[in-house]
């Protein structure tokens, strides 16, 4: 049932490949349908991945390894060290397209791979080494693509396209219809796209970055030699207008310099007339101020300061006595106080006094009558003991020979004696407190005016302070002020003297004034740095002579910030004088190179230096030194720098320290120096005394500062000066009357007071201990006593007697003990009555005496207060008359100086005027003939001068000076002589035919641009024409496919249904296909219903369709029926027999329903650690 098969596999032979240890051969493959069964790990699949390895498979996993040595025999551990695998082909279908390309003549065609441990990879066909990709191409060409080996379907691949979206199934699709060859093909063509859009921009970017460029160039170079050819012409015109305008112009100027020589001679005349007058006129002054000066110095010596003095001291005097009388008024007045005071006190106490003795009357006649009776019951007492004693017989005696009676009465005696001294003493504590309260009221009552005068002084010694700290902070110092004074007239005469003798300076190097005008409301002065002698500084005075010579006449030139600046200036800066400018921005400045300079020191010894290197200057104009000192060496003698000039790796002019100069070219000038050095001495000397004057000028303001403030500072130091005595006078007085007031003495007497109570109460708590002691021994004894026993009846009478006496006694002590008690209390209240009666009396008589003393000496005071003040304004009157005087004196000096300089001033003006009319005359002679070497030159160099000089401003010429401005015309021909040389360094006179090829190569690149845009074009219409074949290609791929898989699955599952529908994008575009299915011609919605082996016999039948849609000479099927029942395996082997008739089919299967349907069966087994294989024939 098979027809023609193209090229298939006719023998497989194993060799130490996987579980196959020796050479094994797998014959007669049947050329459509082989099976190949065997039980698990019997080595059935790997037949299969040895011929997947035959076929070149580079993905490891479709053989079940992950790396090659696996392949080989327990991987190498067997003593089998390679694996090898060769097919053989049947290669005898000789149809057209079924042969390998170049394998077309050979019947059978054997391939074999071998790998060894270690890594080594080989191919062989026919026997023959050769490259994989040899065998890969071979493969290839008979649509067995090892690199996407469709032709191979494993049991995995089956479970993927069940899982596979829409779009993933498409992809299936376009692989089996081979449009991914379409995709290659426009992947292709949009890369030569993007290459041909890059081709683009590197024409747009040659145009662009290199021939637009150079057009423009060339163009504007074209156009620059044009305009130079035209500048020639005009500045030849233009050339012989300025030279006959400036020859007219110094011919005109000649006339005028000479009108001006005769006015300045007569203005010198005049000149010399005022400094005479001014001289007669400044001696006279000096006279005269010097005449007030002396009367000046002696008045002030004479009078002024012993009449400070005096003022100051007679002001401070009066103070001090005002004060101290307004303080005694003040004692006085609170010393009468105190007096009325005592006397109410006095009063009161006598009061008190008669009350006490009263008093004391009625308690001494009660305290007798208690005494009288405690006397009579202590009689009693003692009879009544005595009686008993004898009746005891002495049987109760003490330890120390007493009776026991005799020891209780002499305790009671002392207990007594103890508890009154108690009371006295608690008596004197009560007094004692109640005069401390007394002293206490008193006191706090003076502590009022105390307090007072205490914060009177306190107040009093802070505004002391106050006025001292003021003093401190005014910093006025007499003797400064004086000497500030005499420093400011010796700074004002050295100022004098300075500005003198820099205006003498300043005219011997008038031609180191630099005068010019601003060119415009708000110029800023900045700009112009000056000329090049002020801006240097010469270290060693030494090198002046050469600096100057190597300066030379640049030496005069003026630095300026841009040409702009220097333009203005000549142009609207009036300038007097003819100047060379130099403007920082445009000046090429140069220097000897490190080579030269290395050079002169190795030749020089050292001694050599560049001159910049000799001179001090700002950093800004340092383009302007490089260009005055920049090149010229400065050598210490003639053949020093005649070897640094002549040597021929340096060869730049060099100056020795005396001025002589070698220059390169071999010439030497010097000789005669005459003021040679001198100009920059001068200005040295010139700029050393503006620095000092500068220097007067700051220290003379500072004293006038300072003059000023201790002017301003005099009065009030004066002023402070009295109200610090006068505050020293009162402090003073204050301390004293705190000193002398009662406050104080009732502050002593309490503290005796205190001293004394506590002395009392300490022996108030001894008698009490005492007391307690003794009392108790008095128990004992007592107690003793009881115990006694015996004696007669009358004993008992006795003792009972004894007892009440006792009691009597006992009764009548404590209130004989209470009346000694307020008995002694008033005794001493009286005693202390008296004592401050007297002492008050005493204190009132001294207190009265102390004021009338007081009020004589107040008077006497108020008397010196008089007479203090009459002489501080006497004084004060002559102080003023003094300085009054000395006023007018100090004005009239002031006067006479002022106009001592201004006479001054004016014959320095004078004097300058002179010398600038000198200078101005020889200037002018310079000028003329200036003029005059001028004009000759001109002459000299323009010989068409003399012949045409007859048409110099005639109207209608070219020499109508009426026409155009010479200044104009001359700035217009230094321009256009720039222009010139400026273009005729980059003028390019080849210009115009380089810029004819370079537009011709232009247009060629403009037809290239062209040319590959069509090209993009035509690639772009393919483009689309291999969409259209995609399209259409996979449209009839979709039917036929659609058509097989319902076939295939309806043979499969007899009853069912399905197909692929289609899915498209927004555009209309195929995007992706849907599997879909049937049963019994109901649509299912998704594949969720169907069962495990439904699903499998769906994706077998899908992946069948699409094998079939473009068959291929060899499938490989691994265990693809593992999931089915035996019917279904049984119609998978009737689909490969009907539909595959050309393709040879290898299939791996445990299902009989498979290899029964197979024409070959290979059974393998696994015997000994290896496997082998058995071939059966069904019939």
């Amino acid at each position: 049932f098979f027809s023609a098969v193209t090229m298939h596999v006719k023998e497989v032979i194993l060799d130490g490949f996987k579980s196959y240890a020796h050479r094994t051969v797998v014959e007669n493959f049947d050329k459509a349908f082989n099976a190949i069964t065997g039980l698990n790990g019997s080595g059935k699949s790997n037949i299969l991945d040895a011929i997947c390895f035959v076929l070149g498979i580079s993905v490891l996993s479709q053989v079940r390894v992950t790396s090659l040595q696996e392949l080989i025999y327990k991987q190498g551990q067997a003593g089998v060290t390679k694996a090898s695998v060769t097919i053989v082909f049947n290669n005898q279908d000789k149809s057209e397209g079924q042969c390998p390309v170049g394998y077309e003549d050979i019947p059978e065609i054997t391939i074999t791979r071998q790998i060894v441990m270690g890594g080594k990879n080989k191919y062989m066909i026919n026997g023959k080494l050769v490259q994989q990709k040899q065998v890969q191409d071979l493969f290839q060409s008979v649509q067995l693509n090892v690199n996407n080996p469709h032709f191979l379907i494993m049991q995995g691949r089956i479970t993927k396209v069940l899982n596979m979206k829409p779009p993933e199934i498409l992809g299936l699709m376009e692989e089996a219809a081979g449009t991914r060859m379409f995709e290659s093909k426009k992947i292709q063509a949009r890369k030569t796209i993007e290459k041909k859009d890059k081709k683009l921009q590197e024409i747009n970017q040659i145009m662009d970055s290199e021939i637009k460029p150079k057009l423009d160039r060339l163009q504007k170079q074209r156009s620059d030699f044009e305009a130079y050819q035209k500048n020639e012409v005009v500045l030849e015109e233009l050339n012989r207008y300025v030279k006959a305008a400036t020859y007219t112009r110094n011919k005109t100027a000649m006339a005028k310099k000479q009108a001006d020589l005769e006015k300045n001679k007569a203005k010198v005349e005049a000149c010399h007339e005022g400094i005479r007058d001014a001289q007669m006129e400044q001696k006279r002054l000096e006279q005269e101020l010097k005449k007030l000066k002396e009367r000046l110095e002696k008045d002030a010596a004479n009078t002024s300061s012993d009449l400070e003095a005096k003022e100051r001291h007679l002001s401070n005097v009066h103070v001090m006595h005002k004060a101290r009388l307004e303080h005694r008024q003040k004692d006085i007045d609170a010393e009468a106080a105190k007096i009325a005071s005592f006397h109410a006190e006095g009063a009161e106490c006598t009061k008190a006094i008669k009350a006490k003795e009263k008093e004391k009357a009625q308690v001494e006649k009660v305290h007798q009558d208690l005494m009288e009776k405690v006397e009579k019951a202590s009689q009693g007492l003692r009879n009544a003991e005595n009686q008993l004693q004898l009746l005891q017989s002495g049987v109760a005696a003490g330890d120390n020979g007493q009776s026991l009676t005799e020891q209780l009465m002499e305790l009671n005696q002392k207990i007594s004696t103890a508890k009154a001294d108690i009371k006295a003493h608690e008596m004197r504590i009560k007094f004692l407190h109640k005069s401390m309260k007394e002293k206490q009221a008193a006191s706090q009552k003076q502590d009022t005016l105390f307090a007072e005068t205490s914060a009177r002084l306190q107040s009093a010694e802070k505004q002391l302070q106050a006025v001292q700290a003021k003093a401190r902070g005014l910093g006025f110092d007499e003797g400064a002020a004086t000497d500030c004074q005499r420093e400011l007239d010796t700074l004002a005469k050295q100022e004098r003297a300075l500005k003198h003798e820099i205006g003498n300076m300043e005219d011997r190097i008038s031609s180191l004034k630099f005068d010019y005008r601003d060119p415009w409301a708000g110029f800023d002065r900045s700009a112009v740095k000056g000329l090049v002698a002020n801006l240097i500084d010469v270290r060693d005075k030494a090198h002046n002579t050469a600096i100057e010579v190597t300066a030379g006449g640049r030496l005069y030139n003026v630095v300026v910030d841009t040409e702009k600046t220097g333009a203005a200036l000549l142009q609207s800066g009036g300038l007097k004088r003819r100047v060379t400018i130099i403007p920082l921005n445009k000046i090429q400045a140069s220097m000897v190179d490190a080579g030269r300079q290395q050079r002169a020191q190795q030749i020089s010894h050292g001694s050599a230096s560049v001159a910049l290197e000799l001179i001090g200057y700002d950093p800004e104009v340092e383009a302007a030194m490089k260009y005055v000192f920049g090149r010229t060496f400065v050598c210490p003698d003639g053949d020093t720098a005649a070897k640094v000039a002549y040597d021929r790796q340096i060869e730049c002019k060099t100056v020795t320290l005396g001025g002589d100069e070698y220059s390169p070219a071999g010439t030497m000038t010097g000789g005669a120096k005459g003021n040679l050095g001198n100009t920059l001495v001068v200005l040295q000397s010139l700029n050393d005394k503006r620095a000092e004057l500068a220097a007067v000028r700051q220290r003379l303001q500072q004293l006038s500062h300072q003059s000023q403030q201790l002017s301003a500072n005099r009065a009030k130091y004066q002023a402070i000066s009295e109200e610090q005595e006068s505050r020293a006078a009162e402090v003073e007085q204050l301390k004293q009357r705190l000193a002398r007031s009662d406050h104080q003495q009732n502050l002593a007497d309490l503290d005796n007071m205190r001293k004394e109570v506590g002395d009392l109460e300490g022996q108030v708590g001894e008698k009490q201990a005492f007391v307690q002691e003794s009392e108790k021994q008095v128990k004992e004894i007592e107690a003793e006593t009881r115990e006694f026993k015996g004696g007669q009846d009358k004993g008992k009478k006795v003792e009972g007697e004894i007892q009440r006496l006792k009691k009597e006694v006992d009764k009548l002590r404590p209130q004989l003990a209470q009346k000694e008690q307020d008995l002694h209390r008033i005794v001493l209240e009286l005693q202390d009555a008296v004592a401050e009666a007297k002492e008050e009396g005493k204190q009132m008589e001294e207190k009265a005496a102390a004021l009338e003393a007081m009020k004589g000496e107040l008077q006497q005071m108020q008397a010196d207060v008089q007479q203090k003040e009459a002489e501080w304004q006497k004084a004060k009157a002559a102080l003023d008359a003094a300085n009054e005087l000395l006023r007018k004196e100090n004005e009239a000096l002031s006067s006479k100086g002022e106009e001592l300089e201004k006479v001054q001033g004016r014959e320095e003006q004078l004097n300058r005027e002179l010398k600038g009319l000198d200078h101005s005359a020889q200037q002018l002679k310079k000028e003329v003939a200036g003029y005059e070497a001028h004009n000759r030159q001109l002459v000299h160099d323009e010989q068409w001068i003399p012949q045409n000089e007859h048409l110099f401003g005639v109207r209608d010429t070219e020499f109508d000076f009426s026409k155009r401005d010479l200044k104009r015309a001359a700035a217009e021909l230094d321009t256009l002589r720039t222009e010139q040389r400026d273009r005729q360094k980059t003028i390019n006179k080849k210009a115009v035919q380089m810029y004819d090829k370079v537009e011709q190569d232009y247009r060629d690149l403009v037809d290239k641009k062209e040319q590959v845009k069509k090209d993009k074009r035509t690639i772009e219409h393919v483009i689309a024409e291999l969409d259209d074949k995609k399209k259409q290609q996979l449209k009839d791929t979709h039917t036929k496919v659609n058509r097989d898989f319902n076939s295939m699955f309806s043979m499969l599952l007899p009853g069912a249904h399905a197909q692929l529908v289609a899915e498209k994008d927004e555009e209309g575009n195929l995007s992706g296909l849907e599997v879909r299915v049937a049963f019994n011609n109901q649509w299912k919605e998704g594949l969720s219903e169907l069962s495990g082996g439904q699903r499998s016999l769906l994706a077998l039948a899908l992946i069948l369709a699409l094998l079939l849609f473009k068959p291929a000479p060899m499938y490989i099927l691994d265990e693809v029926d593992a999931a089915l029942d035996l019917s279904h395996t049984q119609n998978i082997g009737k689909i490969i027999k009907e539909h595959f008739k050309n393709s040879q089919f290898i299939v791996v299967s445990l299902k009989e329903g498979m290899f029964n349907n197979a024409n070959v069966v290979f059974r393998t087994k696994f015997v000994n650690g290896q496997s082998t294989v058995q071939r059966t024939q069904n019939a």
